[in-house]
C-alpha cells in the first residue's frame, strides 16, 4: 500500500499467471469439499466441518468475484502505463478483497483439517468418546 501509482501498476503485471491456475483449483476445491461432505453426511462433526469448509471456499470465490475480479477487469482495460484517477480506491478494493479471500480460504482449509482430525483421532477406533478421555484427565 506504500507504492506510488505507477509502481503499483507495474507490480500488478506479475499476477497475470495466477488466474488460469486458480480458475481450476478453487472451483475444484469447492466441488471436492461438497462431495466429501456428502460422503461423511452420517457422521456429525466431520459433516458439519466439511460442509462448513465447502461453504467457506465458495464464499471465498464469491468475495473474489465481487471485489477483486472487477478491479482486474478495470486494470486489463487500461493502456500500458496508464493510471486511472481512482487508482487508490481500486487498489484498496483489490488488496482488501484479497485479504477477505485469503481469510475465507484459510478458514475452509482449517475446517477440512479439523474434520479429518476429528474423524481419525485414536479414541474413535477404540470406541471411547472424547468425554471419556476428558473425564479421565480431569
Amino acid at each position: 500500500m506504500k507504492l506510488g501509482g505507477h509502481e503499483y501498476m507495474m507490480v500488478q503485471q506479475i499476477y497475470t499467471t495466477f488466474g488460469p491456475a486458480a480458475s481450476v483449483l478453487e472451483p475444484g476445491a469447492i466441488v471436492v469439499s461438497a462431495v466429501l461432505a456428502f460422503l461423511v453426511r452420517r457422521r456429525w462433526p466431520p459433516f458439519a466441518l466439511t460442509f462448513g469448509a465447502a461453504v467457506a471456499l465458495a464464499a471465498a470465490l464469491g468475495v473474489w468475484g465481487a471485489l477483486v475480479y472487477p478491479v482486474n477487469q478495470r486494470w486489463a482495460e487500461l493502456p500500458p502505463g496508464a493510471l486511472p484517477p481512482d487508482w487508490q480506491v481500486l487498489r484498496a478494493r483489490w488488496e482488501y478483497g484479497h485479504v477477505a479471500h485469503a481469510v475465507l480460504l484459510a478458514l475452509g482449509f482449517a475446517a477440512l483439517v479439523t474434520s479429518v482430525l476429528v474423524d481419525t483421532v485414536p479414541w474413535r477406533a477404540s470406541g471411547r468418546g472424547v468425554r471419556d478421555d476428558v473425564r479421565r484427565v480431569a
